[in-house]
């Protein structure tokens, strides 16, 4: 196992098949926010690339979990994703 990291190195992965598991910021998504909170949010990047990783990950069978952890949102564009092999 090994863990990518960043927008395109996330997408090259699950082109090729690798990704066991997506791991993505809950604010790198456009949202609706909560249920205690409903105003949308607006993401720091376009979130074409962050749909486009969510709709391969199911294509490839990638198990995709949000996270609120700051540091993948400020130092990885918000998602990083852990390999079968």
């Amino acid at each position: 196992e090994q863990i990518v990291r960043g927008r395109a190195a996330v997408l090259g992965a699950l082109e090729a098949g690798r990704v066991a598991r997506v791991l993505l910021h809950e604010d790198a998504v456009a949202n609706w926010g909560t249920a205690t909170d409903i105003r949308p949010r607006e993401t720091p990047w376009d979130d074409a690339d962050y749909q486009a990783i969510i709709h391969r990950a199911d294509s490839t069978s990638a198990t995709v979990e949000y996270t609120q952890l700051p540091a993948l949102l400020e130092m990885h564009e918000g998602v990083a994703a852990i390999t079968r092999w």
